[in-house]
């Protein structure tokens, strides 16, 4: 059949384009505490490190639970931030904040992995949901550019808690 135009209308769908992956970069801090010391500094002290900026107030207290990360607010009301989805102790705790919490970052999840390397702790932010069993040495972990900014806050924050300073690479 042919057309009735008298240029020739070309039916093929263009390409999809497949966007490349988004980069990402590390921020990790290294300590010289135990590993059991480490975790227990960031999740039964949460409170005393957690970033004022991320709070309601200052008075807020954050504390991290087996199902939910949560902020007590000064009248004592319970405010989920996030839903923790992975806390494997000593591994990592992976959690998926709730709409407009965390300045509208990691809205595909937020993982702290842990980790000893030549006696020293380690513990890596990571953008997006990490499983124990994801954890391999080709894993792509670190933090997107859109995150990076609530990344180091969160990190940071911690890091001075204990004492030492984010790394970034």
């Amino acid at each position: 059949m042919s057309s009735l135009f008298s240029h020739q209308i070309d039916e093929t769908p263009a390409p999809e384009t497949v966007a490349p992956p988004e980069s990402r970069t590390g921020l990790w801090i290294e300590s010289e505490l135990s590993p059991a010391e480490l975790w227990q500094a960031f999740t039964e002290y949460t409170h005393l490190w957690w970033p004022v900026d991320l709070r309601s107030s200052h008075e807020a207290h954050v504390e991290i639970g087996d199902e939910l990360l949560i902020e007590e607010t000064a009248e004592g009301e319970l405010q989920p931030l996030a839903q923790v989805v992975h806390l494997v102790p000593l591994d990592v705790v992976a959690v998926q904040p709730l709409e407009g919490v965390l300045n509208g970052a990691f809205d595909g999840g937020l993982s702290f992995t842990f980790d000893e390397e030549d006696e020293r702790s380690i513990v890596e932010i990571s953008s997006g949901v990490i499983k124990l069993q994801d954890i391999d040495p080709d894993a792509e972990l670190g933090v997107f550019e859109h995150d990076k900014d609530a990344a180091q806050q969160l990190l940071g924050s911690f890091a001075r808690f204990i004492g030492t300073e984010v790394k970034e690479g």
